[in-house]
């Protein structure tokens, strides 16, 4: 006896729901796995971000101490504990085993070396290996100068292969170099450790040559750190969950570098992944495996849920389909459209989580509606904690006004109370007819940090060549004067040898004289403090006529003064000077074979700022000079024409004070016109 026709839709209904059950049962098993190695993934790429970032870090590290060499004529022994000491790298920079200078040394130089060291208070200094070779690298500087570090004091780091394939890697190419797999001189026969170093090249040219050949001839040292692998990775990965188990080799040698957990199975499990690193011109090899830890976190019974649930809801349904059949088919669409609605979601999520930048979603109200991890992070957390609260807690009230600008630096404070300085973007996004604001954070704490850095030992540098300059004026004028007196002299009138040498001492005198005015113009032009005034281009240019006059005609050249507007706002005796030096250049830089003519325009651009041309008929300048000629001390041809080589960077250094730009055009032979743009200080 078969079914009544009006059971046979409710058991098939079953049927179907029962499959349907399994079959979702299926998918989210499939998606929990999928999640799992979505995470695994992204904990990998993090693990690999941190030690690059981490290297990357100490790369920077030794570039500032090629910066120290580079800014001193001499860096001492006792100057090299003081940089490395105010580093503070056992608080600030776990894993560094020091920071330490190596001199690049010919076969001949080796004696004088040793014997300088020695004179230091090293008694019986001697570079180790001994033998003779074509060239070493001893280890000079090494701080902090602990046991482990004395070890290596004197090591000749050339006479090793490994060493010596990184350490000319670095001299050819200009950049960070790592070496292979070594074992450091520091370890002893307790907890060695593989090791490896990195060196950053020091030239006598105080820049990078720019050629290998070049490079190779202008070498004097490097700036190099040692790392014991095991305390660079512990600190890295210290104070997070041991969900990785990974290892590091050294490619192509294949030699184990790194190992987290030495006694766990290196056999494939659940999830695993291998991927390469570039490190200073060395490939490294990260094979990553998940731990019993991970795969605990990433248990999901959902699946055994879903099936559950599954089945009573079969069973429900087949009663209802008795007499809901419709009911039940708009209940099951219903249910689909929801599931995929929460996968997309969930999707998302994970994505935006992945995002290196913190974003929060704001709803029309002005209240945390989304964030991610990262935006948990940098705001405090937990994320229960900032949903749906004010996101002007977070942001200063000028943010508001901010709303479709990029870029721009605010200070943001967590719930502890904690401030930092972001980079803040914002959009507008309309959803479902509601107006929802997406703010996008970057912590940019240490590169403000950076920044103030630079900028004081910027102003120190300064300072210091103004002292120098103003200290040394007044021996030479003395010199100077004393030399005249001299000559004045019978015994000095009547020979003309004599009279010849203190005509040179009397000439490098002048000169050196006026090497030091423009260095201290050069220095007052970054901190002497000026006062902002309407400057009238009418009488500023009545004032470069008079001034230059004499100058013009005394080589018969002729100087055109031309001005379309009434003025700006600046700093007069800046803008004086700047004057000054580029009529003197286009004196200096003049064709002998035809009259300087030289023309001065003045104007107002069409975004309100001044524009200022100085053009000239003179020798022009090479395309290859072009880019050098506002550099300090930098002359065509010192012999032949008169000055310092700092007028051209003084007007650099006028115009940038205006926060305002210059840049020329020249052609050989033919003359060179320079562009000058100044924005309005008053505004």
């Amino acid at each position: 006896m078969g079914l009544p026709l009006s059971a046979k839709p409710a058991w098939l209904v079953l049927l179907i729901s029962i499959s349907v059950s399994f079959f979702a049962a299926y998918v989210t098993d499939q998606q929990a796995r999928k999640t799992g190695q979505a995470q695994f993934e992204r904990q990998v790429e993090l693990l690999r971000l941190d030690i690059q970032h981490q290297l990357l870090i100490y790369s920077g590290l030794l570039r500032a101490g090629v910066g120290l060499f580079y800014a001193s004529e001499n860096v001492t022994r006792s100057e090299w504990r003081l940089f490395v000491g105010t580093l503070a790298l056992d608080r600030h920079y776990p894993g560094i085993q020091g920071i330490g200078y190596a001199a690049y040394l010919a076969r001949d130089d080796k004696p004088a070396f040793e014997a300088a060291i020695t004179a230091e208070g090293f008694a019986r200094f001697a570079i180790a290996p001994a033998g003779q070779r074509a060239f070493y690298t001893p280890v000079t500087y090494l701080e902090p100068f602990t046991w482990r570090n004395q070890r290596a004091f004197g090591y000749d780091m050339f006479s090793e292969p490994v060493r010596r394939e990184a350490i000319a890697r670095a001299r050819d190419t200009g950049q960070a170099s790592v070496s292979g797999h070594v074992t450091l001189v520091q370890e002893t026969d307790e907890d060695v450790q593989a090791g490896f170093l990195m060196y950053v090249p020091v030239y006598r040219t105080r820049e990078d040559p720019g050629s290998q050949v070049l490079r190779a001839q202008s070498i004097q040292g490097f700036v190099y750190a040692p790392f014991r692998m095991g305390r660079l990775l512990a600190a890295i990965t210290e104070g997070k969950p041991n969900t990785l188990h990974f290892r590091i080799t050294d490619q192509p040698s294949g030699a184990l570098l790194y190992d987290s957990s030495p006694g766990m199975s290196s056999a494939p499990g659940r999830y695993t992944a291998a991927v390469t690193m570039e490190m200073g011109g060395r490939a490294w090899r990260l094979d990553v495996q998940a731990t019993p830890l991970f795969d605990g976190q990433q248990r999901d019974y959902g699946a055994a849920w879903v099936l559950a649930a599954g089945l009573v809801g079969s069973l429900l349904l087949f009663i209802i389909a008795l007499t809901l059949a419709g009911h039940r088919r708009a209940a099951q669409a219903h249910a689909d459209r929801m599931a995929r609605q929460l996968a997309l979601s969930e999707k998302f999520r994970h994505m935006a989580d992945a995002a290196p930048t913190a974003l929060v979603v704001v709803d029309p109200g002005g209240r945390i509606e989304l964030c991610n991890q990262q935006a948990v992070a940098l705001l405090g957390g937990p994320e229960s904690a900032l949903l749906q609260r004010p996101m002007d807690e977070f942001l200063p009230a000028k943010a508001a006004q901010l709303i479709g600008q990029q870029g721009q630096v605010v200070n943001c404070r967590s719930l502890e109370g904690v401030q930092c300085p972001v980079e803040l973007s914002q959009r507008q996004a309309p959803l479902n007819g509601l107006i929802y604001t997406v703010y996008a954070l970057v912590d940019v704490t240490e590169r403000k940090r950076q920044e103030d850095l630079l900028r004081r030992k910027t102003r120190d540098l300064e300072q210091f060549v103004y002292a120098v300059s103003h200290d040394l004026k007044s021996p030479l004028v003395a010199i100077t004067g004393l030399s005249e007196v001299l000559a004045l002299q019978p015994a000095v009138a009547d020979d003309p040898e004599a009279r010849q040498l203190l005509g040179r001492i009397t000439a490098n005198s002048r000169q050196m004289e006026q090497l030091l005015q423009d260095l201290l113009a050069l220095s007052r032009v970054s901190h002497q403090v000026l006062p902002l005034e309407y400057i009238d281009w009418a009488s500023l240019l009545d004032d470069v006529q008079a001034t230059h006059k004499a100058a013009f005609d005394a080589v018969g050249a002729r100087l055109q003064l031309e001005a379309l507007g009434d003025g700006f706002w600046g700093l007069r005796t800046l803008i004086m000077q700047l004057f000054n030096n580029l009529l003197q250049n286009a004196i200096n830089y003049r064709d002998i074979d035809r009259p300087l003519k030289v023309t001065v325009a003045c104007t107002t651009n069409h975004r309100g700022q001044t524009s200022i041309q100085v053009s000239d008929n003179g020798i022009g300048i090479e395309t290859e000079w072009q880019e050098k000629v506002f550099q300090l001390f930098m002359r065509r041809d010192s012999r032949k024409t008169p000055g310092s080589g700092l007028g051209l960077a003084i007007c650099e250094a006028v115009v940038e004070r205006h926060q305002g730009r210059i840049w020329l055009e020249s052609t050989l032979g033919e003359g060179t016109r320079f562009y000058i743009e100044l924005p309005n200080l008053k505004e």
